[in-house]
């Protein structure tokens, strides 16, 4: 980890985003956004993706005395999206996306039907009852079997943090129409180092192991 590029937990903010990435020439998804911090050496090291799901929370979310964010957060049509907390940002989609904020146009005429312009994040609002894309009348179980190998080549490192990155992006609310996740992953880590991912374990309803490794 280079020296000087790591920021401290809780100290990136919504208002630096912007000078990190430039929005002129094209929006970014989430997930674009999120992968430049690991893929690009002139960007912060982050030590957790909670700071940089507040960050983005940040940037695309109101002031309390109502100034307009430096970002927007849309769906896939281009419809605005808000959010209630951080906590409802789907950290790694690749169907929401990132754009310089754009105010809202008059409500004068036309448009009877629609709403403020908020969108629901939750889904389309199709008959499918759920955000997963489409339904479909014939499944495949599709298994993925990484054997064990290190990681602590930063090469290594980055293509299995991809291919999760990828598992999770398909298990996001508006991502395809998955049925049935069964999920064992094994890490090797110093101890006390991945509490995070056993709290998120736990509220999953996951079954969490700890064994003394002689590593």
């Amino acid at each position: 980890m280079a020296k000087g590029r790591a920021a401290r937990p809780g100290e990136l903010s919504g208002a630096y985003l912007p000078n990190l990435i430039n929005l002129s020439s094209r929006d970014y998804t989430i997930r674009e956004i999120v992968s430049r911090f690991w893929e690009d050496p002139a960007f912060p090291l982050v030590s957790h993706l909670n700071d940089l799901r507040r960050a983005i929370y940040d940037a695309v979310s109101q002031t309390a005395l109502g100034v307009d964010p430096p970002w927007q957060l849309v769906d896939e049509t281009g419809e605005p999206l808000q959010l209630a907390s951080a906590d409802d940002l789907a950290i790694n989609s690749s169907t929401l996306v990132i754009r310089p904020y754009q105010p809202a146009s008059g409500s004068e005429g036309g448009n009877e039907g629609s709403d403020d312009g908020v969108g629901d994040i939750s889904g389309d609002g199709g008959d499918n009852g759920g955000g997963c894309v489409g339904a479909s009348d014939q499944y495949k179980r599709y298994t993925v079997r990484l054997a064990p190998r290190s990681v602590t080549d930063d090469a290594a490192r980055t293509r299995v943090s991809r291919l999760l990155l990828a598992l999770a992006d398909a298990l996001e609310v508006d991502g395809p129409d998955v049925q049935l996740a069964d999920i064992d992953v094994t890490f090797t880590a110093a101890a006390g180092s991945l509490e995070d991912v056993r709290s998120k374990a736990l509220g999953a309803d996951a079954e969490w192991r700890e064994e003394d490794e002689d590593f």
